[in-house]
């Protein structure tokens, strides 16, 4: 009987880090960015969850190396209007493309800071 009790707290363990082993195996990593990704994508305005996916990133080695994740990051904060924390993404990406400086421009916008976004002449 306690065999089926450590059996059914292994699973419950398992179940909430679903990819706990994931930095050993790239696909698994790769499906987690997935994951990070949507779950980003379903917080609308709720900053807590945001940084606790932002915290998973950190841990699992996917910010700021990975790119989607981090301007997905920088999406969401702003959809938060945790401007600092957005920008604070922003400057963690090794290298900037045309998502990212899309996502920091309409993000400023959005937040009624389109000056901000301008260049400086």
């Amino acid at each position: 009987m306690s065999s089926t009790t450590t059996t059914t707290s292994s699973s419950t363990a398992a179940a909430a880090v679903p990819y706990a082993n994931c930095a050993a195996d790239p696909i698994s990593t790769a499906r987690h960015a997935q994951l990070l990704i949507r779950s980003l994508k379903c917080c609308g305005k709720l900053t807590g969850d945001a940084r606790q996916i932002h915290a998973d990133a950190v841990h699992k080695g996917l910010f700021p190396a990975d790119r989607r994740i981090t301007t997905s990051l920088v999406y969401t904060y702003f959809k938060c209007n945790a401007i600092t924390e957005a920008q604070q993404a922003f400057l963690h990406l090794p290298s900037r493309d045309v998502v990212s400086w899309s996502a920091m421009i309409s993000g400023y916008a959005e937040q009624g800071k389109g000056g901000v976004a301008r260049p400086r002449s």
